[in-house]
């Protein structure tokens, strides 16, 4: 098995990463996400970590530090978690998890959040075996 690097993303990796969105069921465009990636990399409370393989970027996890209400302190957040369909099962999402965890725990976080869609049962089932518990839902509302 291919050595796997897990790294920061850059602008450079925008085309990689609007890839992995797409196969993660958003449709997005190069130039979109060099919009997103413009704003998100500025902000010292995301983080966007790609893996790589044979200088291919097959995985990314975005995350997000935020402040509670409810308690003391911060609380973690991953946003966004893809591999690649075709190497999914090779434990990059995990080691993405796991770096992730390393760098919100640099950070103060005690507690970390993911959503995940009702529909995307094997990826609640990782989470799980990961030790993340269902602890509630989420309802979302759109503005057109």
């Amino acid at each position: 098995m291919e050595h796997l690097t897990l790294r920061p993303a850059s602008l450079s990796d925008a085309s990689a990463i609007a890839r992995l969105m797409e196969q993660l069921g958003y449709p997005t465009e190069t130039q979109e996400m060099e919009e997103r990636l413009t704003g998100l990399l500025s902000q010292s409370d995301y983080q966007t970590l790609v893996a790589e393989r044979n200088r291919r970027i097959v995985g990314m996890i975005g995350l997000h530090v935020g402040h509670s209400y409810e308690k003391n302190g911060v609380y973690g957040q991953i946003v966004a978690l893809v591999v690649e369909q075709a190497h999914q099962g090779q434990h990059i999402g995990s080691s993405l998890v796991a770096e992730g965890e390393r760098w919100l725990k640099t950070r103060g976080v005690q507690i970390i959040i993911v959503n995940s869609g009702m529909h995307r049962q094997a990826a609640h089932r990782f989470y799980e075996h990961l030790g993340y518990q269902a602890t509630g839902i989420r309802l979302v509302k759109t503005f057109a």
